[in-house]
This record gives C-alpha cells, sequence and structure tokens, in this order.
C-alpha cells in the first residue's frame, strides 16, 4: 500500500515537472525534459520507500512507475509507444501540425497569392518559384515540433499541382497578349494608311482648286470675245 501512495505521489511529481511544456516543440526538447522529469520522479519514489523491507513489491512497483511514464518500442529505432509520455508527444504532433499548417497558409497567401490573383503578361514563372523560394525559408524559420516536415511536403505536392495551372495561365496571357499586339501593329499600319491617304486626297484636292482658279480668268474672256463676236455679227 505504501508503495502504491510513493508511486502516485511520483506520478504527480512527473505531471508537474511536465507542465512547463509548451506546445508545438521539438520532440528532443519534449524529450530530454521527460527525462530529467522521470530521473527526479524515480528519486522521489524511492526517498518515499526506502523503508520498506519488501524488495521485491519495491522493483514491482518502480517498474510499474516507469512503464506508467514511457513504454517503448523494440525496433532499432526505439519509438515510445505508450505511457504519459506518448500522450504528450501526441499533443504536441496536433499542436505542431496545426501551427505549421496554418503558418504556411499565410505564407502563401502572403507571398504567392498577390502574383496568381494577378497574373499579367509581365509575370514570369520565375517571379512563382521566387516567391516559393520565400515561402519556404520563412516557414522553416519559424516552423515548429515533428510535424514540420510532413506538413511543408503535403504543401509541395498540392502546389506541385497548381503549378502546371499557373504555367498554362500565364501561357494563355502571353499568347493572348501577343496576338494582341499583332492586331494593335496592324490597326495601327491602317491608320497610318488612310492619314498618309487623306493627305495625298487633300493635296490633289487643293490643286484642283488651283486649277479652277487659274482657269476661271481666261474662262470669263472667252464669254467676252463671245459676246463681242455676236455685236459684231449684228
Amino acid at each position: 500500500h505504501h508503495a502504491i501512495v510513493a508511486a502516485t505521489k511520483a506520478t504527480e511529481l512527473y505531471k508537474s515537472k511536465m507542465s512547463v511544456l509548451t506546445f508545438p516543440m521539438e520532440d528532443g526538447d519534449l524529450k530530454r525534459i521527460h527525462s530529467e522529469a522521470t530521473e527526479e520522479t524515480t528519486e522521489c519514489f524511492q526517498k518515499l520507500t526506502r523503508l520498506d523491507s519488501d524488495g521485491d513489491a519495491f522493483e514491482e512497483h518502480l517498474s510499474q512507475l516507469s512503464v506508467s511514464l514511457s513504454t517503448n518500442s523494440d525496433s532499432e529505432v526505439s519509438e515510445c509507444t505508450g505511457g504519459l509520455l506518448l500522450s504528450y508527444l501526441q499533443q504536441n504532433k496536433t499542436a505542431s501540425k496545426k501551427q505549421c499548417q496554418s503558418l504556411v497558409h499565410d505564407l502563401k497567401r502572403s507571398h504567392l497569392t498577390p502574383i496568381i490573383e494577378n497574373l499579367s503578361p509581365e509575370i514570369e514563372m520565375k517571379d512563382i518559384a521566387d516567391a516559393i523560394t520565400k515561402i519556404e525559408t520563412e516557414y522553416y524559420q519559424n516552423a515548429k515540433g515533428p510535424a514540420k516536415n510532413t506538413v511543408y511536403d503535403d504543401f509541395v505536392k498540392n502546389l506541385e499541382e497548381e503549378r502546371h495551372q499557373y504555367e498554362a495561365q500565364l501561357k494563355m496571357i502571353k499568347s493572348y497578349d501577343a496576338d494582341l499586339k499583332i492586331r494593335n501593329d496592324e490597326l495601327q499600319q491602317q491608320r497610318l494608311l488612310h492619314q498618309q491617304q487623306v493627305k495625298v486626297n487633300n493635296s490633289l484636292q487643293l490643286q484642283l482648286q488651283e486649277q479652277l482658279m487659274k482657269t476661271q480668268p481666261l474662262a470669263k474672256q472667252v464669254v467676252e470675245i463671245g459676246k463681242c463676236m455676236k455685236e459684231e455679227l449684228k
């Protein structure tokens, strides 16, 4: 009974030591704090049970205490598979995933979305690639916890599919812009030809007017001569 009470108090001490955790954090830091807390918890249990005469019961309860704190797999890469540590690791992973997803979403909205929503002939695929580089740099500067690589890998996978769409849209815009420029050049040439034609027509009209002005006095003379001849015939 005494060992059970000691184990309970030791477990409470462990939880108290682990209360300093702030999720998300790196799993390595979490496990380091766990190791320190486990060491203090074991010492606490040993002090509370130092007068127990039943050595077998002591070892049994100590073993149970250790298992309640953490159990590990037997594989080469030892992984936590149970105990209080596992629940902390799972909480950390959940918090990390949430923080990383929110971060990459905000970075995309900040660096990439403005380019995508304003695609124009001036935009190049390099501009999109540069934006993605900025996202990756700032992401790994600020992402926390064990989910950072998985979240970013998922982001890149989805982004790769989107990039094909962006590239197709950009090519379409650039093609349309090139066709529009050709059409504008043709219209400009037509305007120039029209202006030149107008100038030629105006010049011809001016020449005709000048010719008419020159021939009007001569016509008057002919009329006068004709009148005089009629008078003489009378």
